[in-house]
């Protein structure tokens, strides 16, 4: 069965992110697991990480999300949009919601959920974002000025090396040996049973190993080509996940031409993950925040390309 997962655990981004008038933090939305038929019986649809923002008093996402799975040997494509919104009762205070009445996202109805979070209808795969956003709150209009963002560099050509790579615990530095025969003390103890002349060599095989390593965690693991693939956003976010209990996110600003991610960067993420459920997200961000009544309301505008790591057999 398709999958629609409404689990957009909103969190806060590991690096820094410009928004003019919306702030960050770590209110998530619900999940809210739904089906509906597909010709590819185990094709699943994943819902984004995007993140919330901590001085709104209304968040109103837009989204476009865009997988692509191997089925057999050849990738698959699908792309499907909706609409989430929750209304805070007090500023940044996402715990407490409100009950705001009826919302459209381009004329297509969110349901309260019941707990006055705000989901699109699964039966729609398309609510036409190409062709503008407009949210109907309580019977007053709201014409988002920004453009979907968009990132163009298609999933089948990104890098099998988007994947985690870990920092290198390399050697202390170690003191050359002493020159002198026997070993000192202190030789005894880096270089234990060895002549001095082994110590000497093995002191510069370990130098040798230490600045290689030092090297390799400061230099770029790889690198997410941005400059003319990316269009009409504030920022992206590179999200990697396995549902298992790994995630990593970081997030640069539109303006960068390559997204550099360093080995340092996964030093406190899990030391494994699954890959056969591994998936890769790039997800990119354009903001408006609205005053309405006296309160802020944030309107995310979220474009999201997800690859699946293995093929759907």
């Amino acid at each position: 069965m398709k999958k629609i997962i409404y689990s957009a655990s909103i969190m806060c981004l590991a690096s820094s992110l410009f928004v003019t008038g919306c702030k960050k933090d770590t209110t998530p939305f619900p999940t809210n697991s739904q089906s509906n038929s597909n010709p590819y019986s185990d094709y699943s649809f994943t819902t984004p990480y995007f993140p919330t923002l901590g001085n709104a008093d209304a968040i109103l996402v837009a989204a476009r999300v865009s997988n692509t799975r191997s089925v057999i040997v050849s990738p698959v494509s699908f792309t499907y949009e909706y609409g989430m919104a929750k209304f805070a009762a007090s500023t940044g205070n996402f715990t407490n919601l409100l009950n705001i009445g009826n919302i459209t996202l381009n004329d297509s109805n969110l349901a309260n959920t019941g707990a006055n979070y705000y989901l699109s209808s699964i039966n729609s795969y398309s609510i036409n974002l190409s062709g503008g956003v407009v949210w109907n709150v309580a019977g007053t209009n709201y014409t988002i000025a920004n453009p979907m963002p968009s990132y163009t560099y298609a999933p089948n050509l990104w890098d099998t090396k988007w994947m985690p790579v870990y920092p290198v615990n390399f050697h202390n530095d170690i003191v050359r040996p002493a020159p002198s025969n026997p070993l000192s003390a202190t030789d005894i103890v880096n270089y234990p049973g060895m002549t001095f002349a082994q110590a000497v060599n093995a002191h510069k095989a370990d130098s040798t190993q230490r600045n290689k390593d030092s090297l390799f965690n400061i230099l770029p693991a790889f690198g997410i080509p941005l400059k003319n693939y990316l269009s009409n956003a504030d920022s992206i976010s590179l999200v990697m996940t396995d549902g298992a209990g790994f995630t990593f996110v970081k997030t640069f600003p539109a303006s960068d031409t390559v997204a550099y991610v360093y080995p340092k960067d996964f030093a406190n993420s899990p030391s494994t993950y699954n890959n056969l459920s591994f998936i890769t997200q790039l997800n990119a961000y354009k903001y408006q925040s609205m005053p309405v009544s006296g309160k802020n309301y944030c309107f995310l505008n979220l474009a999201s390309y997800m690859k699946y790591n293995q093929a759907t057999k």
